[in-house]
């Protein structure tokens, strides 16, 4: 039997990404007709966006599991502390935990959901890594950015080592190979890739970006496969690249045409 899982960041970044309010309902509708079994999905960042998208889709997808919101922690946390993570699924989550990462500024942490499949349970780490900001924001520790993330892909390569029976990572990893830029943060991306039997999407030489700078939602020139679906213990078939589609995003009295978020999904079946 196959399982197919979608990985999607939304971008309802308010004052981060354009367009973020006049985008959530148009995100609410992509999300409830995915084609999909499971989906992870990041940047949910505020209760009411992450009400309103993940409400909408409880007809297709009547079982989820939210990172936030999480205990207060001491710090000067933007975005209310959220994590924007949640997941989908169409079959039971018998298990949920969240585990924080290190982090600065942005609360980062990994969903960890078991999802009983009809075949087999399925464990799924749904997350969204820190984000190498460059010059958008300064970091204060030793190494910066990419020491961070370096971090948290280790801690993540830890618990594939630990783990028994099938896993799956699937989020916006802000690290990969480039589709016709340069990769974001490699030194990271082979922690993760040597963790992890299969990463069929970034992979495969003819996969396209998934942050790209053909779309119009994209603030930076940087043509990369920064959302992954990587997978243990279980055989992947068919990746792809989805919700790509341009949109009409209303706009005061006009409209705009762009993508429905600035990251395209990643969506692979797995045989369970």
């Amino acid at each position: 039997m196959d399982v197919r899982i979608v990985t999607y960041n939304t971008g309802l970044l308010r004052g981060g990404v354009p367009y973020a309010a006049e985008r959530v309902d148009l995100v609410a509708d992509a999300v409830a007709n995915i084609d999909a079994d499971v989906v992870s999905l990041q940047e949910l960042w505020s209760d009411a966006d992450r009400a309103t998208v993940l409400d909408s889709a409880t007809g297709r997808f009547p079982h989820r599991a939210e990172a936030d919101p999480l205990a207060p922690l001491p710090g000067d946390w933007g975005l209310d502390g959220s994590t924007g993570l949640a997941v989908l699924s169409r079959w039971p989550i018998i298990r949920s935990a969240v585990i924080p990462l290190e982090s600065s500024i942005v609360r980062r942490a990994i969903l960890d959901v078991q999802i009983a499949t009809p075949a087999r349970a399925v464990r799924v780490l749904a997350t969204h890594l820190t984000a190498f900001l460059r010059s958008v924001m300064h970091h204060n520790g030793e190494g910066g950015w990419a020491a961070e993330h370096l971090a948290q892909c280790e801690l993540v390569a830890d618990l594939i080592e630990s783990s028994r029976g099938p896993i799956v990572l699937a989020g916006d990893l802000n690290c990969g190979p480039g589709r016709g830029g340069v990769p974001e943060l490699p030194e990271s991306y082979d922690v993760l890739r040597r963790a992890f039997e299969h990463s069929p999407y970034a992979d495969d030489p003819l996969s396209g970006c998934t942050w790209c700078s053909e779309n119009p939602l994209v603030y930076e020139e940087a043509d990369t496969i920064l959302d992954h679906i990587m997978v243990s213990g279980l055989r992947p078939t068919r990746p792809r690249r989805i919700l790509t589609a341009r949109v009409e995003i209303p706009i005061g009295a006009g409209i705009v045409e762009a993508q429905v978020a600035d990251h395209y999904g990643v969506s692979l079946d797995l045989m369970t």
